[in-house]
This record gives structure tokens, C-alpha cells and sequence, in this order.
């Protein structure tokens, strides 16, 4: 079968149920051809409740998606089948997309909390928008959309903050909980992560939004801070947040509020257990959105 080509299309062809044990030698096979990417589609299994990283399970057959710039010829069908031990094949047609663009569309101005809009770089602020995060995201995570990051916003919108209180986010992302924290008075706020793009983002967000005289970013491990903070904010899987326990609680002022976030409710009961009531926090405030919890402790 022969698919008709233009300058904006590329061809994805899935093979199927090819052998395990000839993975490396299918994947040569399609380079050889002119592929520019091959990519297999795995399955995962968690079953450990206290972590959050799943395991990726293997199977002797599988199928396997190859990616060419225009059709790869008959000789390549006639060929692999030949060498390989494959039952059947599909060819797609698929449209070229400039992704960043396409997800652009869809991110527009909203408010996040009362009186305060996300506002993305290349959008106009609304008329009744009186506080505004600009935000460009880039290729970090965290533009305000996800629910983890609302409940954040909105446990800290509602909060008994004094503007001689300090924070420190742990793993800012784009740094827009930071920034936000900026808005809602608090005039000390560190942003951390230990990716390098991350930083670049959430530096550019701080200038953007004219915030840098309360908001430092800074590329750190919690585990390698030694000063204290009235406010901790970790928007993190519930996995890492019980990892990192100890090095949260270490950086908590006696008397401090921990702001957590992306804690899914079916691991809500072992993490209150694990991460809550074992070290005697008392529970000021939970929140639910979909299926995550964020919740406002105090120590």
C-alpha cells in the first residue's frame, strides 16, 4: 500500500507482535531503512502503595511504532518479513503539528484564586483581572491549569499569612506558586528545583512578573538547605513527598504550615498514616479536585 505524501505528513507504522529477544535487531533493521524514531508502547504495574513509581512490565511480544519522514518502500515489508518474526503490520498517515503551538490554543487566561489571573505571555489580560500572574511555561512544569496546583493556590489563598513569614517552594517548576505567594503578601519566598530548564523558566517568570525582590530560584536539593521557613510548599507526586519527609520537616519552623499537593485520593488514607499522623501534624485545612488532595498542615 502506497500512502500519498505531502511536505507536512510523516508515516507511523505499527508492527506487531514482534519477538522480544529480536527488539534490538527490528530497531537496527527499521534505521537502516531511514526510520526517525521507533517507539514501544510499554505497560506498567504499581503495587507498591508507599511508592509512587511504577514498574514497567515486559513481554516476550510486542508491538512496536516506527516513524518515517515518507513511505519506506515495499522492500522494507518484503524484507522484514523475511528476517523477522512478525504477524502483521499497519501504516498511518499522520499530519505534522508544531505541538507548542497547538497547545497554546488551548491555554488561556483564568483565575486561579480571587482577584488573581494566570495570564499567558502571549494573551491579553482580562478587564477584570486585577492581579496577574504572567506565566510563560515553556518546557517546565507547572502553568496553573493542573488541579494539584489549584488546591495549592487555593489552600494559600485562605491561609493566616503575616508578611514577615518566609516560604520555600520545593520544586517550583515554572515558579508560579511562588509568585503567587508574592501576591498574597508574603515578601520572602525561595523557589527550588534540581532541573536545569525549570530554573531558566521560573527565573524568566520572576522577572516577568516583576517579583524578584521576594522571590529568589535557585537550583537545590531540599536535602541541601539548612534555613528554616514559615511556609513549605511541595506540589509533588504522594511518592516523593514521603521520600522527602524528614527534609521538609527539617526546613519547618516550630509552629510552621506545610502546604502538600499531589496526594491521589486512593493513597490518601496511607499517606495521612504515614506522612501526617506519625509525626503528630495537625490537619487545618484538606482539599479535594478530581481525583488529587492537597492539604494545610501545621506543626
Amino acid at each position: 500500500m502506497t500512502l500519498s505524501m505531502n511536505p507536512s505528513t510523516y508515516v507511523r507504522v505499527t508492527l506487531k507482535n514482534c519477538l522480544r529477544e529480536q527488539e534490538e535487531e527490528i530497531t537496527a533493521f527499521c534505521f537502516d531503512y531511514g526510520a526517525l524514531g521507533v517507539s514501544e508502547a510499554l505497560k506498567f504495574e504499581q503495587n507498591d502503595p508507599a511508592n509512587y513509581q511504577p514498574l514497567t512490565i515486559f513481554t516476550d511480544v510486542f508491538s512496536l511504532e516506527v516513524f518515517f519522514q515518507t513511505h519506506p518502500g515495499d522492500i522494507f515489508y518484503q524484507e522484514i518479513y523475511k528476517k523477522f518474526q512478525i504477524s502483521d503490520y499497519e501504516e498511518h498517515l499522520e499530519q505534522e503539528k508544531d505541538w507548542l503551538e497547538e497547545w497554546k490554543k488551548g491555554y488561556e487566561p483564568f483565575e486561579i484564586v480571587q482577584d488573581i489571573w494566570i495570564v499567558p505571555s502571549w494573551c491579553t489580560a482580562p478587564l477584570n483581572a486585577k492581579k496577574i500572574i504572567w506565566m510563560e511555561p515553556g518546557m517546565a512544569f507547572g502553568t496553573g491549569t493542573h488541579e494539584t496546583t489549584q488546591l495549592v493556590a487555593e489552600l494559600l489563598s485562605s491561609a493566616p499569612i503575616e508578611t514577615s513569614d518566609n516560604m520555600l517552594d520545593v520544586g517550583t517548576g515554572s515558579g508560579v506558586l511562588a509568585i503567587l505567594a508574592a501576591h498574597l503578601g508574603i515578601n520572602n519566598i525561595v523557589g527550588i528545583d534540581i532541573d536545569k530548564e525549570s530554573l531558566r523558566v521560573a527565573k524568566d517568570n520572576v522577572l516577568k512578573n516583576s517579583v524578584q525582590e521576594f522571590v529568589d530560584i535557585s537550583i537545590k536539593d531540599v536535602s541541601e538547605l539548612s534555613d528554616q521557613y514559615t511556609w513549605v510548599v511541595a506540589n509533588i507526586i504522594d511518592g516523593v513527598l514521603l521520600k522527602i519527609k524528614l527534609d521538609l520537616l527539617k526546613v519547618l519552623k516550630p509552629g510552621g504550615y506545610l502546604v502538600l499537593s499531589g496526594i491521589l485520593e486512593e493513597r490518601w488514607p496511607a499517606f495521612k498514616k504515614e506522612f501526617i499522623e506519625t509525626e503528630n501534624l495537625k490537619i487545618i485545612e484538606c482539599k479535594q479536585k478530581g481525583d488529587w488532595i492537597g492539604v494545610l498542615l501545621n506543626a
